[in-house]
């Protein structure tokens, strides 16, 4: 493993608030330029491009071999003295110079955002964005008989004494961006799911001869059939399902089928994974299969545990770390469940109930049974974490092209924080806050952007002494133990633009060539961004190399 040879990889997300949704209806690019760039002929306000003099020969290249149909001026009738203003304050500020904004109307088919990003760049183009317009927040409510019950989703104070209204998932505001989409599979490693469920038929595939009740539970409530005038509502209402059964004769869960299941679901197309379990063993069959599934840009999703109350272990599969979406409880009443385990390795919280396991109440949470009376009340971590599933298969299916990297940081920087945080970005209850769904497709909305930037080399930025680190599933590496040397590596990257404040910025992980700090290692690829290292112009990059020798001290790689 050459130190030299280290590539990193970033994503930066430009965050900009906004109550609007943003749809791209036109086929128009807004620009703005400098003094003398564009002129229209005389008492014209639009012309077509030939009839136009542009006095930037870059420029006028471009813009002919996009064939607009027009150039207008935006603002005709712009005075040049209301670029000047004064505050009721008595500040005298300038305003926008509207009489060097022009409308490129395109043809039809053209990408629009292709071209604001292509002519930005150009001599004498002081901006080019693609234009829409813009339309109210909608909300969506569903039909379903018993959504009205399903507090998780909009807390109207339903569920009685101590329910706090708004103390849920924001899914009817949601809903109006999107209900899902059906090529979108969610791999659910349970105990089966009954795909002949009124909720759930028509969408399961997998294990659905030998079910449970606790994987049924856990399949609606990430993605239940929704509006259909019956039962409950999934938070997303069109993906479908992999059932996977991982119980041995027994019933238990065992670590070989919980494999088998990971892998199997990913191999047939799961794009999300729900692991609504937890032990108190590190397993590396099992931590393997879950590094599999990140490797193939796969999100999975855990609950962090029920055993608060029992001295607060550590659970895995949620304390295994990168690549999993460690999630916790809360409760109708805006706070984590009594139950619910803590730790640093907790990323999120969604609702989960006041009771952990099946008391019937409803102040936990409905979802699909496998048989009559069809509809139960159940609670834990376990009915927390379907929620965030049913979130990141949302996302999933409405930007294609995010990984799996970019939907677990949407769905952490958009949470909310809760009255217990005391007004902390981050804390061991509750991680980064509860899930809000409308917030996590907000931020795939314009004014926001996702930008991706890719850049390699490193410098040292220190080591550590030699010890004894075991490697596995590594290239070019036998499987064994050996003794290490680990090299910190960064990267200082500078952004595409400057920003008003700073932006979220992390690693696109699964394209890295360095390695993780895990032990045991199983080459998951890592880069995270140095905290406290983002401005609005740059940020700085880590991942680690290893300098390896075996028993006897041979240098290997």
């Amino acid at each position: 493993m050459s130190f030299k040879k280290i590539v990193l990889r970033a994503v930066m997300l430009l965050f900009l608030v906004s109550g609007l949704a943003f749809s791209q209806a036109d086929r128009e690019v807004i620009i703005m330029v400098k003094p003398g760039t564009i002129v229209l002929p005389v008492g014209r306000i639009s012309a077509p491009i030939d009839s136009v003099t542009i006095n930037s020969d870059t420029l006028r290249s471009v813009l002919i071999d996009l064939n607009p149909e027009l150039i207008i001026k935006v603002f005709p009738d712009f005075n040049l003295a209301d670029t000047i203003a004064v505050s009721p304050f008595g500040d005298t500020f300038k305003r926008l110079n509207l009489s060097l904004v022009y409308k490129i109307q395109l043809p039809e088919g053209t990408d629009k955002q292709h071209v604001a990003n292509t002519v930005k760049a150009l001599p004498g183009v002081i901006f080019a964005e693609a234009n829409g317009t813009r339309e109210t927040e909608s909300q969506r409510e569903p039909n379903d008989g018993f959504f009205s019950n399903q507090w998780g989703l909009t807390n109207t104070g339903q569920s009685g004494v101590g329910s706090v209204p708004g103390a849920d998932i924001k899914a009817i505001d949601a809903w109006g961006i999107t209900t899902g989409n059906p090529n979108i599979k969610i791999g659910i490693i349970d105990k089966g799911v009954n795909g002949n469920h009124p909720d759930l038929s028509g969408k399961v595939s997998g294990d659905v001869s030998y079910y449970g009740g606790h994987g049924t539970h856990v399949a609606g409530i990430a993605s239940a059939k929704t509006d259909n005038d019956t039962g409950i509502a999934g938070v997303d209402w069109n993906a479908r399902i992999i059932a996977k059964k991982c119980t041995d004769s027994q019933g238990n869960l065992d670590y070989q089928k919980i494999h088998d299941g990971i892998v199997s679901a990913v191999d047939e197309g799961a794009a999300v994974l729900n692991g609504s379990f937890s032990g108190s063993e590190y397993n590396l069959l099992e931590r393997s299969a879950f590094a599999y599934a990140y490797r193939m840009n796969v999100v999975s999703v855990v609950s962090m545990g029920n055993e608060y109350l029992q001295g607060n272990p550590i659970r895995y599969p949620a304390a295994y770390g990168q690549g999993i979406i460690a999630v916790g409880a809360t409760t109708d009443g805006d706070e984590r469940a009594s139950y619910s385990n803590t730790g640093n390795h907790i990323d999120v919280v969604a609702p989960g109930g006041t009771h952990a396991g099946s008391n019937y109440d409803q102040h936990d949470i409905e979802s699909t049974w496998p048989e009559w009376p069809w509809y139960v009340y159940l609670g834990g971590t376990s009915m927390a974490a379907p929620h965030v599933t049913g979130l990141a298969s949302l996302l999933k299916g409405y930007r294609g092209d995010l990984q799996n990297d970019d939907i677990e940081q949407i769905i952490r920087i958009s949470a909310d924080t809760l009255p217990y945080m005391n007004h902390q970005e981050w804390t061991p209850e509750y991680g980064d806050g509860r899930i809000n769904m409308s917030k996590a497709l907000e931020l795939l909305l314009y004014p926001n952007y996702l930008v991706r930037s890719t850049t390699s080399g490193a410098y040292r930025a220190g080591n550590t002494d030699g010890y004894w680190m075991a490697f596995v599933a590594t290239p070019n590496l036998d499987d064994g133990i050996y003794y290490v040397k680990r090299y910190e590596a960064r990267k200082n990257i500078t952004l595409p633009r400057e920003f008003w404040g700073t932006p979220h910025v992390w690693g696109r992980t699964v394209g890295s060539t360095g390695y993780s700090g895990e032990s045991p290692n199983l080459a998951i690829p890592f880069c995270s961004v140095v905290p406290e290292s983002t401005t609005s112009i740059s940020a700085t990059l880590r991942t680690f190399v290893y300098d390896v020798w075996d028993w006897e001290l041979n240098h290997v790689g």
